[in-house]
């Protein structure tokens, strides 16, 4: 497709950072295989968050490939990486806790 600014095709491939990334208008957008082994989640995880709207839900291109921007990927990124607090009281915790107290 043409671009109708420059009259270039406006989907172009960037090697430079990754060779399955491709440019649309200028926006840099990785395809949904390259964002998960980035952050080495599985798809269903991804679609489960999406789905939940913790994270961005991405872009389809024409042939119906999800493609997420790189400041999409920086969000699920950042929500993959993330910290939260251990919950006192579930069973994980009482198995652990009941190790150190002797194993009751």
């Amino acid at each position: 497709m043409l671009h109708p600014a420059t009259g270039r095709d406006s989907m172009q491939h960037v090697e430079t950072v990754s060779n399955m990334a491709v440019e649309l208008e200028g926006e840099v957008y990785l395809p949904l295989s390259e964002v998960l082994e980035r952050l080495g989640v599985t798809r269903q995880t991804l679609w489960r968050w999406r789905r939940e709207r913790e994270v961005p839900t991405g872009h389809c291109n024409r042939s119906g490939q999800v493609v997420f921007s790189m400041s999409e990927v920086e969000k699920i990124e950042a929500y993959a990486n993330r910290l939260v607090p251990s919950r006192v009281g579930s069973s994980v915790d009482s198995d652990q806790l009941g190790l150190f107290n002797g194993g009751m």
